[in-house]
């Protein structure tokens, strides 16, 4: 049973549980980490940011989301040059045994739903603690 969200935190997990995403809504907590556990990496965060913004406004802009995530794999703008040259080092890596294409592993830090939605309810960015 999943714990209590808030309102805020409700309107997070809808977002965050969209059709092409991995959990369902009755799977989130306050405490589901964006990338660790509803697996919202690389290029994705783009989409859900976008999600964010749709439903919270500009708030969601003052999130750092690129921290909170895996974006080895990731490719924007012009960095897409790089990817032949990353992906003959990624061939050259699975020689040593390492997939061609690294699964994502969530980044450093955790961003949970609690936290996310603190952020949009008091209206601008603040660290995370380790309560968050």
């Amino acid at each position: 049973m999943s714990a209590a969200l808030t309102e805020t935190e409700a309107r997070v997990a809808t977002i965050m549980t969209s059709p092409q995403r991995a959990l369902g809504f009755d799977e989130i907590t306050p405490d589901t980490s964006m990338s660790h556990d509803a697996r919202i990496d690389g290029i994705d965060i783009d989409d859900f940011a976008h999600d964010m913004h749709q439903e919270f406004g500009e708030i969601v802009h003052e999130i750092p989301w690129l921290r909170f995530s895996d974006q080895r794999a990731s490719f924007r703008g012009c960095g897409c040059l790089m990817l032949p040259f990353w992906l003959l080092w990624r061939l050259i890596v699975r020689s040593r045994g390492e997939p061609v294409i690294p699964p994502p592993n969530g980044g450093d830090e955790r961003l949970t739903v609690r936290h996310i939605a603190k952020v949009i309810d008091q209206g601008f960015w603040s660290e995370p603690t380790d309560t968050e």
